[in-house]
């Protein structure tokens, strides 16, 4: 089934100017099999070069009631559910989008575009309304786009919801630009949007949910950012569970190229909380969990920060990794990046780490991150972090763990002043004083476009305490 408010299936064009869908779609389908839905087309491919499209616009709603099989795959997206080769420019979507799909099969569900395949998205954006998906089936959800896959690069595009939740009986992957990005490039592009997601597996980010990378070819996220905050809860006692600031997990499959993460970050607040035992808590300021598994080219994070308050909880005892910049780190470099709290004259991310049960050695926080298992590889670097000094800790009842493989384990104040550990039973907290290196941040201004000489970030707005991307603004 193809549905559009302007055209259920779009194939082979080369100019499609000035689209607009003003009314209300509601979609009511019984059934097992796909499901294309959009306010301009429901599905729109290519099989002879690229579709063209520019100056689309969805000022109405969209409503998919609980009327779909348990089977059904469904791809949903404010503008297209599904584009495939496709070029798509200047184009925006307001208004509320909601589903309640029962239960079984998938949901692939977007702001701006459900699922994305070798398409250029240009200067595209969600705003002024609330997405929401409650159901069943797995989900794969962003502000912007609920999935982009391989080959697809997406440019200047932002999502401004005020709202992106999910409370699913199933696998939810949510973030607040991107649900998931397989092998795709993201560039100056930004999410000012509260995320909230429950579910059994989770994986949730203020930009995106999910970035993963497998095969030859480098990919990026360059020059972004995410404001909002960010709640991630597993109902699922095996299920995994990371929440970041910007990304809920970066993963990486087999091959040979790097994948970079750099000027970039994330002023949130991040919560990750597990109602059942089994798989650890993940939660990041910036990542929930870096999992690169290939030891010859692993992940790169290099000029980044993190500003938002890090908690992680369960209620048994299970592992909790909460890190400032990283939940779990596994392979890869990080660099010239760290955490602060910049309000007022705060210093240093608030890192809480609360668990049931018997006091146990995994559970770990730390001012960059909660827990490495990088062991001496030489592909590890850890350097040039912002970090607080002169951390004293209190009544702690649980061991603090601040990545000992790090060659520099030895600095002042990694864990940050600010890191404590709770039971539930027995409240305790770790205290000290600090300062953060604000003159570390000038060293961004460095950074520039290649042969370009104007700079990434611009650091005239130091006052606030972090300099701000240049191509971009932000808040």
């Amino acid at each position: 089934m193809r549905t559009g408010g302007v055209a259920g299936y779009i194939e082979n064009t080369t100019n499609n100017r000035d689209l607009v869908f003003t009314g209300s779609l509601t979609v009511v389908k019984t059934g097992s099999g796909q499901a294309y839905i959009g306010g301009i087309c429901g599905h729109s491919n290519s099989q002879n070069g690229t579709n063209l499209y520019s100056d689309l616009r969805v000022p109405g709603s969209i409503t998919v009631p609980n009327t779909f099989s348990s089977g059904a795959i469904v791809y949903l997206g404010g503008l297209m559910g599904w584009s495939q080769n496709a070029d798509i420019r200047d184009s925006w979507v307001r208004g509320n989008i909601s589903e309640a799909k029962a239960g079984g099969g998938e949901i692939h569900f977007g702001g701006v575009i459900g699922n994305l395949g070798s398409s250029e998205i240009t200067n595209c954006w969600y705003e002024l309304g609330s997405l929401n998906s409650n159901g069943g089936g797995d989900l794969y959800f962003g502000g912007g786009f609920g999935w982009a896959d391989i080959g697809s690069t997406i440019t200047n595009c932002r999502s401004l919801a005020l709202l992106v939740s999910s409370l699913r009986t199933s696998n939810v992957t949510a973030g607040g630009l991107v649900g998931y990005m397989a092998m795709a490039d993201l560039i100056t592009s930004y999410a000012q949007t509260e995320v909230r997601a429950v579910g059994l597996t989770v994986y949730a980010g203020g930009l995106i949910g999910v970035w993963h990378s497998t095969g030859n070819d480098a990919i990026e996220i360059s020059e972004s950012y995410a404001t909002g905050n960010v709640s991630a809860s597993s109902t699922g006692q095996y299920s995994n569970l990371a929440a970041g600031g910007l990304i809920g997990i970066m993963s990486r499959g087999s091959g040979n190229a790097a994948s970079t993460l750099s000027n970039s970050y994330a002023l949130g607040n991040v919560n990750a909380d597990r109602t059942s035992g089994g798989e650890p808590v993940r939660a990041g300021g910036l990542v929930g969990h870096v999992n690169g598994t290939d030891a010859g080219y692993p992940f790169k994070i290099q000029y980044c920060f993190a500003g938002g308050t890090v908690s992680a909880k369960s209620y048994s005892n299970v592992a909790i990794y909460a890190g400032g910049i990283v939940g779990q780190f596994t392979r890869g470099s990080i660099y010239n990046t760290g955490s602060f709290l910049w309000n007022n004259a705060a210093v240093g991310t608030n890192v809480t780490v609360m668990g049931g049960g018997s006091v146990s050695t995994n559970r770990r926080a730390g001012r960059i991150f909660g827990d490495s298992d990088v062991g001496n590889d030489l592909n590890y670097a850890l350097s040039s972090m912002f970090v607080g000094t002169a951390t004293t800790y209190t009544n702690n009842p649980y061991p603090v763990f601040n990545g000992d493989t790090a060659p520099d384990k030895t600095a002042a104040g990694k864990d940050g002043v600010d890191v404590s550990f709770e039971r539930f039973t027995s409240n305790s907290t770790a205290t000290g004083t600090g300062s953060w290196l604000v003159s570390s941040m000038l060293n961004f201004g460095s950074q520039t476009y290649g042969e370009d000489s104007a700079s990434v970030w611009n650091t005239s707005s130091m006052g606030r305490g972090y300099p701000l991307l240049a191509r971009l603004g932000g808040q």
